[in-house]
């Protein structure tokens, strides 16, 4: 259909005849993607397929199997224009059957396909609730024609496009199926009647939560707000209570029907079950088999080979995570969700460590391994009291000598997020329990294959060499350098020993700087205090302090006293007249370096000065003090010094002490 210049020309159908129906089928099934758009508008504005359809019947009755093929060829050809008038014309309730007749001819089959017969005959419509309105009716018979003719009938000639297009008419039809049946007030309430009376082990209860599965899966394609709507109004009639028992049941098809009702509700808000779960909490006349959490938990412990516990692990991922976690009610969110976490640490999680055992079954260990490690990167306080309260990094560790490989590697998994997290309480958990030993004895007995185990071994020390994780490194070191020095196709170790080093050098440097920065700080306090002339508390204890007794502070009392020097020899005055002879008359003093000082008996003047005091010293005794203030006013008349006195001067004891002990008469 490529005219002379190039230019496509429009395609033009002949009249639908049982002599043309070979041509048109040629014409179709070679219609260029350009054309189809033509093409179709000339089908839609002619009576294209009614005629097609008076056709089908005709060479129906006749047995023509050959004029039968073509309207197969015309039928598909029809469907791949992927026009949406066309389609629905084509799957309207009167002419779907007529629809599927036509592709049961096909010629790639060598017999004819009986569609019709099956969708009668095997095909059974379960009306589990009675649906009242027969709209909602035919629209569900439709939508289930056309998703048989797209996965059973066409899945191979089918392209992208036509694909998709086809999916979406089945969307929408899902869409105002359950929108109708929303609208319903008394549907839901009769279905959530019928599942609680319902008996456990009967055909009626399996339609019943695969009805609910469909309903809840079908949700996903609603907006957001009827979507919430929806979910709001099932889980007030009691959904999260069916699911439960849904869980509690002994068929594992029917418990993974109750796991997809689960994951639709997180799916679209986890806060709903937080909050029918903190609700169940708040029962306590409620029997412990009756909460849903803890049926999730014994779920997930539960040897299944079904998939069923890797879902209940993805769901309470999904329940755990703190970016799910929205807040409501302001400032209460927040003890919301703190108040879940509790209960979920204290009620819930500690059954897990029921499986963390040598004899456990392999598949579990791994699940809850993997779900302790999602925790421990996700929460913080909570984590960590369960951690140091149940000893779990010890528990861990031990699994290292599983001869499963991946319990082997899901242990290290989780040891490797606790170093990871670069936190010294789980350092100092590692250390304490000396979590590493099992991991290197697993290495050890690994030899140098290079497998997983020793790739992630390695890159656990090299993490700690890069980070310098300080506390690990020396552990390390420390506990396990004779068995680590021997490796030599890795320098991992030889450079963590190195880092350990350099560590303990950089530690005693450091130390040592903080002692001599100290030492400066205290000098610089005590010269700043002599400067402004302050004390501190132990020197004015010291000063303030006056001892009225007597006894062996009395050199210490005697401040004030004035030593007199005479032709009569030499005195201390004490004041008040008191006046003690130190040397008798005429008696040099000095001049052998000792000053005596007589003995005072119980009747002298000063009880202050009792005993004998001996100050012996290569110089003379100095009396004047280290700076001359000149007491004499200007007014008053200067005085001289008395004859019989004898003054010291500095100038002059200072020669006295050059001539060693010679004293210069003034």
């Amino acid at each position: 259909h490529i005219g002379q210049g190039g230019s496509f020309q429009r395609v033009e159908l002949p009249e639908l005849e049982a002599g043309t129906l070979e041509e048109v089928a040629r014409i179709l099934s070679d219609l260029h993607p350009c054309h189809r758009e033509g093409c179709a508008a000339q089908i839609r504005s002619t009576d294209f397929l009614k005629k097609l359809g008076e056709l089908f019947h005709m060479l129906e009755d006749l047995e023509d199997e050959e004029g039968l093929r073509h309207v197969n060829a015309v039928m598909k050809a029809l469907v791949m224009l992927n026009d949406m008038q066309i389609l629905e014309v084509l799957f309207d309730d009167s002419a779907i059957t007529d629809t599927i007749g036509m592709l049961e001819y096909d010629p790639s089959f060598p017999e004819k396909q009986n569609h019709r017969e099956t969708l009668r005959t095997k095909m059974k419509f379960k009306e589990v609730i009675p649906i009242r309105r027969e709209d909602v009716l035919s629209k569900i018979h439709q939508t289930f024609k056309i998703s048989y003719i797209k996965d059973m009938i066409l899945p191979i000639v089918l392209d992208d496009a036509t694909f998709g297009t086809l999916s979406s008419i089945i969307l929408y039809n899902n869409v105002e199926i359950l929108q109708a049946l929303a609208s319903d007030p008394g549907f839901f309430q009769n279905l959530f009647s019928k599942m609680r009376a319902a008996d456990r082990e009967g055909q009626d209860w399996a339609n019943l939560v695969e009805f609910v599965r469909e309903l809840c899966d079908h949700t996903k394609h609603l907006q957001v707000h009827q979507r919430h709507q929806f979910f709001v109004h099932l889980v007030k009639l009691g959904l999260f209570d069916m699911t439960c028992a849904i869980l509690q049941d002994e068929s594992d098809t029917l418990r993974l029907k109750g796991m997809d009702v689960l994951m639709s509700t997180l799916q679209h808000d986890p806060a709903m079950l937080r909050e029918f779960l903190m609700h169940q909490e708040n029962k306590e006349q409620r029997k412990q088999g009756e909460y849903l959490m803890s049926t999730i938990m014994d779920t997930l412990l539960l040897e299944s080979h079904s998939g069923l516990q890797e879902q209940i692990s993805d769901v309470l991922r999904m329940l755990l995570d703190p970016e799910s976690l929205q807040q409501t009610g302001g400032a209460g969110g927040k003890d919301n969700k703190n108040e879940f976490w509790d209960v979920f640490y204290q009620n819930y999680f500690g059954k897990v460590l029921a499986v963390l055992t040598p004899d456990s079954n392999p598949c579990t260990l791994v699940l809850v391994l993997d779900l302790l490690c999602f925790c421990v990167h996700v929460h913080s306080m909570w984590i960590k009291y369960f951690v140091l309260r149940n000893k779990l990094v010890d528990k861990v560790a031990r699994l290292m000598q599983r001869a499963e490989k991946v319990v082997v590697l899901a242990a290290l998994r989780l040891i490797r997020a606790c170093v990871g997290l670069k936190d010294e309480f789980y350092h100092n958990q590692i250390t304490s329990c000396d979590a590493l030993a099992p991991v290197v004895e697993a290495f050890l007995a690994n030899g140098e294959r290079y497998n997983m185990l020793n790739s992630a071994v390695l890159e656990l020390f090299e993490f700690m060499k890069k980070e310098n994780l300080k506390v690990l490194i020396k552990y390390s070191v420390e506990r396990f350098w004779g068995d680590l020095c021997k490796i030599e196709y890795v320098q991992c170790f030889k450079q963590l020993k190195l880092k350990h080093e350099q560590n303990v050098n950089n530690e005693s440097m450091r130390v040592e700087g903080e002692e001599r920065t100290v030492m400066a700080e205290l000098r610089l306090t005590r010269l700043s205090k002599r400067r402004d002339g302050s004390m501190d508390k132990e020197e004015e204890d010291y000063f303030e302090s006056e001892d009225d007794d007597g006894g062996d502070s009395s050199v210490a009392n005697a401040r004030g006293v004035l030593m007199t020097v005479g032709g009569g020899g030499m005195d201390l005055d004490l004041g008040h007249g008191q006046k003690i002879p130190l040397s008798p008359p005429g008696e040099a003093v000095g001049a052998g370096g000792l000053v005596r000082f007589q003995e005072v008996g119980p009747g002298a003047s000063s009880p202050r000065m009792q005993g004998t005091v001996l100050l012996t010293s290569p110089s003379p005794l100095v009396l004047n003090p280290l700076v001359d203030y000149d007491l004499n006013d200007d007014d008053s008349p200067e005085q001289a010094p008395r004859a019989n006195d004898v003054m010291y001067t500095n100038a002059e004891n200072k020669a006295a002490n050059r001539a060693g002990g010679e004293s210069k008469d003034p």
